[in-house]
């Protein structure tokens, strides 16, 4: 919920985590989670927006753990306002710790005002592997990326995965076919695989 106010702080954003019952299938409403919560880096500020796209993948965090990855594309990095960040939490593992990702620290390119970072997030799953490396590739959509000159071009990225753009291997894809137009906004949407 990226618009929820926390006191005077508009649009800080929370998300809230279900459990679902092994017996019954059923699920149930669990933790909920804000910037300020035991463990999640950052604080509550206005605009953050966390909570403005979600993903859970295996070990996008920690090794052998489920995880979420938690969008906030208003965090301000530095003097960037809106440049955006994606925080890592782990469900399940409480030694694993929780941490941030923006660009220019864990992801590739630098910290840009209204870049928007964590607006659109996906999760592609790889075979099922029962190997203790196995983790599924966090995807990350930056449509409001300029690409050089061209503004909010887009592109994604993906964390520690590489990306196979057309035979090769790249930490972030743009636009395929190489016309890259202002607002084409590429990344705007990103479907997850299943298993």
């Amino acid at each position: 919920m990226p618009e929820e106010d926390d006191g005077s702080k508009a649009d800080s954003g929370i998300v809230q985590v279900f459990n679902q019952s092994a017996s019954t299938g059923k699920f149930a409403p669990g933790k909920t989670l804000t910037q300020d919560s035991t463990g999640v880096p950052d604080t509550i500020e206005a605009g953050d927006r966390f909570g403005a796209a979600v993903a859970v993948g295996e070990a996008l965090n920690c090794q052998e753990d489920v995880d979420l990855a938690v969008g906030g594309p208003g965090e301000d990095i530095g003097g960037h306002q809106n440049a955006g960040s994606i925080t890592l939490i782990a469900l399940n593992n409480r030694r694993c710790r929780s941490r941030s990702l923006h660009q220019g620290s864990s992801l590739a390119g630098a910290a840009e005002t209204g870049d928007e970072v964590g607006s659109v997030l996906g999760v592609n799953r790889g075979p099922i592997d029962l190997d203790e490396d196995y983790s599924d590739a966090l995807l990350i959509g930056v449509p409001k990326e300029d690409i050089g000159a061209v503004v909010d071009a887009g592109q994604v990225q993906s964390k520690d995965h590489l990306i196979n753009a057309n035979g090769v291997l790249a930490t972030t894809l743009t636009f395929s076919k190489g016309d890259r137009r202002a607002h084409n906004l590429y990344g705007m949407v990103l479907s997850s695989s299943t298993d």
